[in-house]
């Protein structure tokens, strides 16, 4: 399986491209003109990267050159904690829009379910705080952010929208006055973070979930997924790279993935995933490395508790 079909009727790519802290004008263009003449279809973008107008730049040129049609791409973008008042989502999304030079998106996300005071469609700072070093939160329910999000499906500026480190809870209480539903919710997934009863769940409501960080890059001790004597183990076995049994294993599961690298190499192996063929058995064993270890935790960098 190489797509996934979302409740609106688009398909996306089960395989990405990540852009996080991709911000070199070299590196942007070669990462994108090396993904689409790989054959990647699928890049995921945001906001808070600030680099949206360097891909908008590369993706234009490289589009063209290869001769790819906007329909047949699937790009994906975020919308920042500090643009979540109804009159400033549109704004965030437009902005977004030119700096890709797209005039739509094919799926919109809400970051973060936490708002930050507005600072300007710059994201300047993208984290506001006052003079005492505290973090200053905007007067703005989830839910009045959601109904602006759906009004970009209204207008066309968007075609699909959902959420990004959102809780079960806040999906279940979203699903109550959800006008649309959300598509996507995209979280930290990896062997050491399977989130395996959320990913079933979310499944039974229609809600795809995508992995970032699916590589769990970051260990301070400098320990690596690719290094796990399991996730080797099993590489021997399908005579493949031990990321390509990472990402193998979560479109197994039905999730998609959107790794980063800069590297041409690594990028034909991250894409050439999807034809792995694991079993269940080699499945549930990479499911048994379980840690529920995150990465990626707001309460290091901002002291914010979201996960505990």
């Amino acid at each position: 399986m190489s797509h996934v079909t979302l409740r609106s009727g688009s398909v996306m790519p089960l395989l990405g491209i990540g852009t996080w802290r991709v911000s070199e004008v070299q590196d942007v263009n070669n990462l994108i003109k090396n993904a689409l003449e790989i054959g990647y279809r699928h890049i995921d973008c945001a906001a808070i990267y600030k680099n949206e107008k360097l891909i908008g730049s590369a993706l234009k040129k490289s589009s063209e050159d290869l001769n790819i049609d906007r329909k047949d791409l699937f790009i994906t973008s975020k919308l920042w904690c500090t643009n979540f008042k109804k009159e400033h989502v549109r704004g965030a999304c437009e902005n977004t829009l030119k700096q890709l030079q797209l005039d739509y998106l094919d799926l919109y996300l809400i970051h973060w379910p936490v708002a930050f005071e507005h600072t300007g469609y710059d994201l300047e700072p993208g984290l506001p705080r006052d003079e005492n070093n505290k973090i200053k939160f905007a007067k703005v329910t989830l839910q009045e952010t959601w109904q602006a999000m759906e009004e970009l499906v209204d207008s066309g500026l968007v075609k699909n929208i959902g959420v990004s480190n959102y809780s079960l809870p806040l999906l279940l209480d979203m699903m109550n006055y959800a006008r649309i539903k959300p598509s996507v919710n995209q979280i930290e997934i990896h062997p050491y973070l399977n989130q395996n009863d959320l990913v079933k769940t979310l499944q039974e409501f229609d809600i795809h979930c995508t992995a970032y960080r699916p590589m769990a890059y970051g260990d301070a001790s400098g320990a690596k997924l690719i290094e796990d004597p399991v996730i080797v183990e099993l590489s021997n076995k399908y005579n493949c790279k031990p990321a390509q049994i990472v990402l193998s294993w979560n479109v197994s599961r039905g999730v998609s993935a959107v790794p980063k690298s800069l590297s041409r190499g690594h990028l034909e192996e991250n894409f050439n995933s999807y034809k792995l063929q694991l079993t269940k058995e080699d499945v549930d064993k990479i499911n048994t490395l379980n840690k529920n270890k995150r990465f990626t935790d707001p309460m290091k960098n901002w002291a914010l508790p979201m996960f505990d």
